[in-house]
Order: structure tokens, then sequence, then C-alpha cells
């Protein structure tokens, strides 16, 4: 996203909805019924991933148009970070390590939980002592496989570094921060939740409204479109390419054109 994306306020978003509807229909009219030979990690993957995001984008338009779009925060966080992860994985052109890294690391993870409850009183009884041998074991393997193991980061980067690696420092500054907000409940968000104020009485809202409505919408069109953008790459679907541009066109213009009539407003305060 650029910056006039992220700093546009729309007090009525109904053309975002109808392009989110298109970008919809284009990924459903490429994918609904596309097959691709499972012989490579990095496919399995990115076809994993694109199933995750078109559930993501979905359950963002849903939340929007019901008037919850300040809780698809986090559902379009997600999308950013599965996009990042993506790019990261398919820019190793000649092998597949960090695609197989990527699904290694999930044992490496379920190491460290058993090796956290295993000496708890309430676990020993029914602690599961194969697999926690299996686990242990592949723990080992990764750590000896790969450089910088972490048992938290699976490439080894934290998320920064990742975003400055796959070319998205940008959006870690700008837009990964404003979609961390209401996920950290920080006082921005809250006070959003004010409904009215009068003397010392202050009365919170927890029903629908339109907050945070017009920039999930943004942030959810731009996640699915350039998450299908790297699959039409990768699957030589220069057809989608096209129509993916075109959509992008409109949603630019479309922002220039509220900007235009309406005065941007500071998302900070």
């Amino acid at each position: 996203m650029n910056n006039d994306q992220i700093k546009s306020v729309i007090k009525d978003p109904l053309s975002f909805f109808e392009l989110n509807d298109n970008l919809l229909g284009i990924v459903g009219k490429h994918f609904n019924t596309f097959t691709a030979l499972s012989k490579t990690r990095k496919t399995d993957i990115l076809l994993a991933l694109i199933a995750k995001a078109i559930r993501s984008h979905s359950a963002t338009v849903i939340l929007c148009k019901s008037g919850y779009g300040m809780e698809a925060d986090s559902i379009v966080r997600s999308m950013f970070e599965d996009l990042v992860n993506l790019t990261y994985i398919l820019n190793e052109i000649k092998r597949e390590t960090r695609a197989r890294r990527y699904i290694e690391h999930i044992k490496v993870q379920q190491f460290f939980m058993l090796e956290y409850t295993k000496n708890k009183k309430r676990f020993k009884k029914e602690f599961p002592w194969d697999i926690y041998q299996v686990r242990l074991k592949a723990k080992n393997q990764f750590y000896k496989r790969y450089k910088r193991p972490n048992k938290y980061k699976w490439s080894g980067y934290n998320f920064k570094e990742l975003c400055k690696k796959t070319g998205c420092s940008w959006e870690y500054d700008i837009f990964y921060n404003l979609a961390s907000q209401h996920a950290h409940s920080q006082p921005i968000v809250l006070n959003q939740l004010v409904s009215a104020k009068v003397d010392d009485i202050t009365t919170f809202s927890a029903g629908p409204q339109t907050k945070g409505q017009e920039n999930n919408l943004i942030g959810a069109f731009d996640m699915l479109r350039r998450i299908m953008e790297v699959a039409a790459k990768y699957f030589g679907k220069t057809e989608l390419l096209t129509e993916l541009n075109t959509l992008k066109d409109e949603l630019n213009k479309s922002v220039a054109h509220t900007n235009k009539e309406r005065p941007l407003v500071n998302l900070g305060e």
C-alpha cells in the first residue's frame, strides 16, 4: 500500500466493498477449479497460503460489512505475515531449503512445548514420551541442518529482518504497526470505543460501527492482490497478472478520488 491508501478515511466505503468483491471474483475464476501437481514443498505451501488468504480476505469483508472492521486488523496483519513468508520462501530459486525449513520448524515448536510440560506434575501420568523423543530428534536435526536455528522464528530472522529481506520494510514500519494496534489493545484503539463522554462519565460502545472499515478493506484487498501476484508469476498466469494490475489501478483511482473529495485525517490521532 502507498501513503495515500493508508491515510484515506472514507465515510461511505461501498466502492471498496465492490472492489474487494471484484478481486475475489477474479481469484475464484482462476483458482476455484485450479489443480497443480504437488511435486515440491514450494507448491504445497503456496497453494495452502492461497486458500488461507482467500478465507482471510472473505472474513475481513464480512467483519467490515457487519460493522466490526476494527476486529479485522489482526486478520489483515496475518495476511501480511503470510505474504512476507511466502515471498522469502519463493525467492530461493534453485533450492527448497527455505520451504523445507518452514515446514519442519513446526516440529521444533512442538518439541519446546513438550519440553515445557514434561516436568509438570499434572501431565506426568499422561505425558507422550514417545512423541517427545521423536520431536527431540527432529529438533536436533533442525539445529544441525540450518543456520540461525531458533525455537520461535522459523527462518532464524525476526519479522522486521524478514521484511527487510523481502523489500517490505516500509509496510512493516507503517502498515504492520497500524494493524498491530488492535491486537495489542493500544490506547488509540480503546479511545475509538468511546461513544460519549460527559463530565466524569465515559460511555463505551461494544456494538457495530464504521471505524476500521476503510483501512482494512484496502489492506485486505492489497494483501490478497499481492499474494495472488506471487501465485500468478509462479504458475505463469499472465491473464491473472493483467487483471490484478487493472484492479490495482481501479483501487488507486478510488482512493485518489476520495482523498480529493475529503481532507486527509491523521490516523494517529
